[in-house]
């Protein structure tokens, strides 16, 4: 059962990116573009500014903290460019057990620090660098260990990847990282997200996965159908346009001789 839902998986995707774009020019869309982006220079700001004048600061931030009664709290945050915010907190092994707190949020560049606020709470975040934000104690000081990175988010018809900048590896000619791939209907097994870690090989464009969770809303939301510990046998191709394929889109944003 756990071999056919990845062959699904696999069949899903082919069936995506086996769709031609005939209008395309640049093999590699725009999302993918400025998913790797650089941070431009910051202009001069009133420090209580709603939000930074970065050009990749909105968007989505993930990580895992430490949790004094679990092994960790998954984070998902998500800045929108409007001066609010959505933050999502999972307890690990507590059987998808978790709480969202809505707010806005407020910028000082003088310090770096981004205010979030909620009707019960108030969290600090320090943008320390690229794609890294560390949180706040009560006094200010910097908490090392309570991080969140920034996460690339790449899009096609019906599908969406969510994976960290950082997080992604280039080793022997091969791209791995792991990923949350949402998918905007239900596929054949009832799931709609998978998590887990993705080998892209740049020479043949052969997709494999392994420590694959699947589950039956977006987001790895809900009780988990099936989770894979092992390396999955067989895998699939990519081909077509990267603008109907997002495994697709991170191969040609960061395989080598592309």
């Amino acid at each position: 059962m756990k071999k056919l839902i990845f062959a699904l998986l696999g069949t899903t995707f082919l069936t995506v990116a086996c769709t031609s774009s005939p209008n395309s020019t640049d093999s590699t869309p725009a999302v993918a573009r400025e998913a790797v982006s650089s941070v431009q220079d910051v202009q001069e700001q009133s420090q209580s500014s709603p939000t930074p004048e970065v050009l990749d600061w909105d968007g989505r931030w993930s990580g895992v903290i430490p949790c004094a009664s679990c092994p960790g709290i998954e984070v998902d945050l998500t800045l929108n460019n409007d001066g609010t915010f959505r933050m999502r907190e999972e307890y690990q092994d507590r059987g998808g057990s978790h709480f969202v707190t809505e707010g806005t949020m407020t910028w000082d560049e003088a310090t770096r620090v981004l205010t979030l606020k909620s009707e019960d709470r108030k969290q600090k975040l320090l943008f320390e660098g690229e794609g890294e934000a560390i949180y706040l104690d009560a006094e200010g000081n910097p908490l090392p260990i309570y991080r969140l990175n920034k996460q690339a988010e790449y899009r096609a018809p019906g599908q969406q990847l969510i994976l960290p900048l950082q997080g992604i590896r280039v080793e022997d000619n091969k791209v791995l990282f792991t990923g949350l791939l949402n998918f905007k209907e239900a596929q054949e097994g009832g799931f709609k997200s998978v998590r887990g870690d993705t080998i892209i090989d740049c020479d043949t464009r052969h997709v494999t996965f392994r420590d694959a969770t699947y589950y039956p809303e977006v987001d790895a939301v809900g009780e988990r159908i099936a989770s894979i510990t092992h390396m999955v046998q067989g895998g699939f191709r990519l081909s077509g346009s990267s603008a109907d394929s997002v495994l697709l889109q991170v191969a040609e944003t960061f395989c080598p001789n592309r």
